[in-house]
């Protein structure tokens, strides 16, 4: 049921500036504020989570220093990452239909909410893997507001105005789809690193050290909080 309730979720949230450029003849502009909105709300809503499941597991994982937690670390990249696409959104205000984005937001946020209602529901029996995943997906949507925006602003110039919103789009369906599944993450080099790297021993060697020393911070997080901080994952495969 929650795997159901997740994809009409999903389906749901990125139907709307779809149906909305499509349908009713939104700008660009519109849909991009919405996106910038939405994706505000959903950090806040992922910060709230966070701090959740940190008071019901106290899983190591959430304290990386002396009052210092997962929560703030998550904030304080989150918004900084919104800060360059605010720039966009402020120059394309211009072309927001203020009615329309009142609308879809209103319709974000009853998504928005539903999948924070579903995760309620099981959050208190969820790793802390699950909350690392959900913040670097998190992240990774506020640099695809940064990427489209950018590209946003290049395309006006090339007579290509919808490229920002048309690589978002796409980008953000596969973004919320590939969340739901685990990350790529093996033992063992890409075959492509392979080939391009002539000491395919030293890479092999380096590759599993990586490997094996994140994967036992994974697990140390997992553990109740007994006054030893989480350690700082310094690389991951994705």
């Amino acid at each position: 049921m929650n795997k159901l309730g997740r994809l009409a979720q999903i389906v749901g949230l990125n139907a709307i500036p779809i149906v909305g450029l499509l349908l009713y003849g939104w700008s660009d502009g519109t849909a991009l504020a919405l996106y910038w909105f939405e994706t505000l709300i959903a950090i806040f809503l992922v910060a709230l989570r966070i701090r959740i499941h940190r008071k019901v597991t106290n899983k190591r994982g959430h304290f990386i220093g002396q009052k210092k937690y997962f929560t703030q670390k998550f904030l304080l990249f989150g918004l900084g990452l919104l800060l360059i696409p605010g720039i966009f959104v402020a120059v394309a205000i211009q072309h927001v239909d203020v009615h329309a984005l009142r609308n879809g937001l209103l319709l974000s946020v009853v998504f928005l909410s539903a999948g924070f209602a579903l995760d309620m529901t099981i959050i208190r029996e969820q790793p802390f893997m699950w909350i690392r995943r959900m913040a670097n997906n998190t992240w990774w949507r506020a640099l695809l507001v940064d990427i489209a925006g950018l590209i946003g602003a290049l395309g006006v110039g090339f007579d290509f105005p919808r490229a920002g919103v048309v690589t978002f789009i796409i980008l953000k369906i596969y973004t919320d789809i590939a969340a739901n599944f685990n990350d790529y993450d093996p033992r063992e080099p890409p075959k492509w690193m392979l080939a391009l790297n002539k000491n395919t021993k030293e890479l092999r060697l380096w590759w599993a050290d990586e490997y094996d020393d994140r994967h036992k911070i994974y697990i140390e997080d997992e553990e109740p909080f007994d006054g030893r901080f989480s350690r700082p994952v310094t690389y991951q495969a994705k």
